[in-house]
């Protein structure tokens, strides 16, 4: 289960940020406006949830940009990915193929080495 929720790159993490920023937003503005035209039994559980739902992901974020990262170039493409360093793989930002990060900073992918940057 926590395998679907590890992000191994930044940009990864911005993109799933985004996602749920828009949802709970608008649940957040939907509970508001069920609120407002008095639909309080709708409306004010949907607040509450947008709003447990933000700050949980607010959290997330936070702790999850305190782990350290590394720049690696991508075996396929050649573009520059900035890696979560406790992640043994990750899939590319430009072309979505995964390549498997190793411990001495070089990146394997479709058989051939290739020193980081």
């Amino acid at each position: 289960m926590f395998r679907l929720l590890e992000i191994s790159t930044v940009r990864a993490l911005e993109r799933r940020s985004e996602r749920v920023f828009a949802c709970g937003v608008a649940g957040f503005l939907a509970g508001a406006a069920l609120s407002l035209f008095g639909w309080y039994i709708i409306g004010l559980p949907l607040l509450l949830i947008s709003a447990i739902t933000l700050l949980v992901e607010m959290g997330w974020i936070t702790w999850t940009l305190h782990e350290p990262c590394k720049q690696e170039q991508c075996p396929h493409c050649s573009a520059t990915n900035e890696v979560f360093a406790t992640r043994r793989t990750y899939r590319c930002d430009s072309c979505g193929k995964e390549s498997i990060v190793h411990k001495a900073g070089w990146t394997d992918g479709s058989g051939r080495l290739s020193p980081t940057q």
